[in-house]
């Protein structure tokens, strides 16, 4: 079988109100879990269902890739009780993180094998790479929030911080 190059090759995309004769050469007539970005065709993510009950409704989940080792999976809840789901299985992560109920969403960023969670509701927590249990990140002041925290390159970085009744913001010169 010969193999025939064709140009742009994704960039129309799925065309099923057509029959296939009459579509362009390089669209397809039917697509399944596949994406098209940037003239390429790629696989699409396939969602499934991990685990059937938790026992708590999940407010965030986010998935951890260590630089040796096995992925898990993160989750938070509304009352700040942490879970890793890791080999099937669910284990509590909080250790004594104590938090409330509050509205607004959570961040999650890893950062040299370290994973950090935030809500702006109280201190953000981390775990190193050899840790079991998420412990109040260390040096950060009580009084401090922050609304997301980033990492950028080798540096973990605090939004939107107010550092007790002060709101910290930057201005252009």
């Amino acid at each position: 079988m010969a193999i025939l190059p064709i140009r742009e090759l994704g960039s129309t995309g799925v065309i099923t109100d057509k029959s296939p004769y009459n579509i362009p050469i390089n669209a397809f007539s039917r697509g399944f879990n596949v994406r098209f970005d940037e003239g390429k065709v790629l696989r699409a993510p396939i969602f499934r269902t991990v685990k059937d009950t938790l026992g708590f409704d999940p407010r965030f989940v986010y998935g951890i890739v260590p630089s040796v080792g096995f992925d898990s999976v993160v989750i938070a809840s509304d009352g700040w009780d942490i879970y890793e789901y890791a080999n099937a299985t669910v284990s509590n992560r909080s250790g004594s993180i104590t938090g409330s109920s509050d509205p607004r969403p959570y961040t999650g960023t890893s950062l040299a094998d370290v994973t950090y969670i935030n809500r702006p509701d109280r201190v953000p927590v981390y775990r190193g790479p050899s840790g079991i249990n998420f412990a109040d990140l260390p040096n950060w002041d009580a009084n401090w929030r922050a609304s997301s925290l980033r990492s950028y390159g080798d540096f973990l970085i605090a939004l939107n911080m107010t550092e007790g009744a002060y709101i910290l913001e930057t201005k252009g010169d």
